[in-house]
């Protein structure tokens, strides 16, 4: 839940936090200057898909959100 340095080249953000619900959910925060997400994290119960939304404020300050889907072959 604290706030994280993130080090490297092309990040959008400096600073990681991640949150455990439960087993199979996670809360995520990132941030640096305007830019701010805020995620949720859930991996489905038979472990073969794990879905990242986030929602916020790109560098700009203009409202983004995008959701990812990783299904395990």
């Amino acid at each position: 839940g604290k706030d994280h340095p993130i080090h490297g080249v092309g990040s959008p953000y400096d600073t990681l936090a991640i949150t455990p619900v439960d087993a199979s959910h996670q809360l995520s925060a990132t941030k640096k200057g305007l830019y701010s997400m805020h995620g949720v994290t859930e991996v489905s119960a038979d472990g073969k898909r794990m879905t990242v939304s986030n929602k916020g404020v790109n560098g700009k300050g203009e409202p983004m959100n995008f959701t990812v889907v990783w299904d395990k072959q």
